[in-house]
């Protein structure tokens, strides 16, 4: 699937979005695991440092201090995109007719 940002798009497996969905820290080794060993990360290491600063800048969670980390930039922006593939991907199924029970069970929400 396609994550979406304002200054560009960075395609996320399913399995990738549903392991680093996680709320912050705890997703936080699966994030590291993504970025290290799969697509999606080959994908984020493939952007200018300086458009996901700005990218980032724009969700106003981090000040400049913060934004300098790139390392962190690249894990922050992973993340965000996984959780909007997940939560398109709830969402979708949830439309589909897909049991409420079983949605909730794959996305581990209550």
């Amino acid at each position: 699937m396609i994550a979406q940002f304002e200054r560009f798009e960075l395609p996320i497996p399913v399995a990738v979005a549903l392991d680093c969905s996680q709320g912050g820290k705890d997703a936080a080794d699966d994030v590291d695991y993504a970025l290290r060993y799969t697509p999606a990360g080959d994908a984020v290491d493939a952007l200018d440092p300086d458009l996901i600063r700005d990218e980032l800048r724009g969700y106003g969670a981090w000040d400049d201090e913060e934004l300098a980390d790139d390392e962190a930039n690249r894990a922050r922006l992973l993340w965000i995109a996984a959780c909007d593939v997940s939560d398109e991907l709830f969402h979708t199924l949830s439309d589909m007719g897909a049991d409420g029970d079983d949605v909730t069970y794959l996305f581990g929400r209550n």
